[in-house]
């Protein structure tokens, strides 16, 4: 094999090289009885369809490997194995066709010091952590993003991967349900142990609003998550947050007077310009366009309106203002 030419190499890419019918394990025995190759610390075997048994083969002729790559391989599953390869450290396990948590169980067997688990793009539905069993210790780094993860519960279990703290979760059902941000808050508010959510940082004052929001979230609810007692014994009993209409409305009704003396009530077109309302209060009031002058009156301040061009909608006019119309007849 050519690899044994290179006693010093550290990384290794066969990805797309149809890996199956090529290796010969009676040759892969005959570089293990060598002392494999030492060095190497990264192979990646993504799209070789080369199967398990070899890849597990392959990890004992390279006893330093590190980072190992794996993705769409279509293993469908993962086979039980007798030994362990506590050296890995960062596995990519993406698009395989994982359906099963305990496949996931497996790889964390023959995987024990495994600190980051890339697991992309596979078919798992549901996350269910033993704590009895002794994996996952050190992982640190997890992504099920693509995945087809649909229950809270399945959040609930990453708070027992005991060093957990960066966590990608982007496209799955669970959180496509809601909003971007609604979603983000209510991971967030879970997992407290993850201090690092699709990449970006989770800093003290986010923490703490979207924990107030999961308390909101459920606070209606007759069934509320194991997380809500938990945070109502941090934060206590939340109020309700107030409605307020953010809608912008487009008609208000003002008081027009005439020099000084109440004429009639009128309802505004908020987009209509200055120069517009300028033609109704005219016809209104029965006044050539040049012998007038209207002003805005919010809390008994005037203010001319002016220029023509300008929009009534930025003129600040709310439901019960007065419109003052300085008229040059006498």
């Amino acid at each position: 094999m050519v690899l044994c030419q290179l006693p010093k190499l550290t990384f290794l890419n066969l990805s797309c090289n149809p890996l199956e019918s090529e290796f010969d394990e009676k040759k892969l025995d005959g570089i293990i009885s060598n002392n494999g190759i030492p060095k190497l610390k990264n192979i990646v075997l993504n799209n070789t369809n080369l199967p398990l048994k070899l890849v597990f083969k392959i990890l004992d002729i390279f006893p330093s490997i590190e980072e190992l790559h794996l993705s769409l391989n279509s293993y469908g599953c993962v086979v039980d194995w007798p030994s362990s390869f506590p050296n890995v450290k960062k596995l990519h396990f993406n698009n395989n066709g994982i359906e099963e948590w305990n496949d996931v169980v497996r790889i964390g067997k023959i995987f024990p010091n495994l600190k980051s688990l890339i697991l992309c793009e596979n078919c798992i539905k549901e996350v269910k952590v033993d704590t009895k069993a002794i994996m996952f210790e050190k992982l640190a780094t997890l992504s099920l993003s693509q995945t087809e993860v649909d229950d809270w519960n399945s959040l609930d279990e990453m708070r027992k991967l005991p060093v957990l703290e960066d966590l990608r979760l982007v496209g799955i059902p669970l959180v496509r349900r809601e909003e971007s941000s609604k979603a983000r808050q209510l991971v967030i508010s879970r997992l407290p142990n993850v201090k690092k959510l699709n990449g970006s940082s989770i800093d003290s004052n986010e923490r703490e609003d979207a924990e107030r929001f999961f308390l909101r979230y459920y606070m209606d609810s007759d069934d509320p998550p194991a997380r809500y007692h938990e945070l109502v014994g941090i934060h206590g009993e939340v109020s309700r947050l107030a409605e307020v209409d953010m809608s912008v409305k487009e008609h208000v009704q003002v008081t027009v007077y005439l020099n000084e003396e109440e004429h009639s009530k009128l309802v505004i077109d908020l987009s209509n310009t200055i120069r517009e309302f300028r033609r109704i209060i005219g016809r209104k009031l029965c006044l050539a366009p040049k012998s007038f002058r209207m002003f805005h009156v919010d809390e008994y301040i005037p203010t001319e309106l002016s220029p023509l061009s300008k929009h009534l909608n930025s003129c600040y006019i709310k439901d019960g203002d007065h419109i003052l119309v300085q008229s040059f007849n006498k």
